[in-house]
């Protein structure tokens, strides 16, 4: 019931904030927007981001590590969904390592 109301929370301010006329970007909430993409036609959301694909930030010792393969696959699914939903689709990746920009750049572009 809970989530219920939460799910329904966000639909009513993604409402007001497309009478805006402004574009709704969402950054993170991949369980949200797989929820309302997967149950309603896409009229509110243009575009999604996420963050840290192929890297994560280790806090204990202040560096970034390589994400693991199946959480690469799970983003990059997600970001797939997105666009086959007609959703722009954008990685941020803090990471300082060429190879790894260039990964992230090129989910984007497909």
């Amino acid at each position: 019931m809970k989530c219920k109301a939460i799910y329904d929370g966000i639909l009513t301010i993604l409402d007001y904030m497309d009478q805006t006329g402004r574009k709704i970007l969402i950054n993170g909430g991949d369980c949200f927007v797989k929820k309302y993409l997967t149950a309603e036609k896409n009229v509110l959301i243009n575009g999604v981001n996420q963050e840290n694909v192929f890297t994560a930030y280790d806090f204990s010792n202040d560096t970034y590590t390589i994400n693991d393969k199946s959480t690469r696959e799970y983003y990059t699914d997600y970001l797939d969904f997105a666009m086959s939903h007609g959703c722009t689709a954008y990685t941020l990746e803090y990471a300082t390592v060429p190879a790894i920009r260039r990964q992230a750049a090129a989910i984007t572009e497909m």
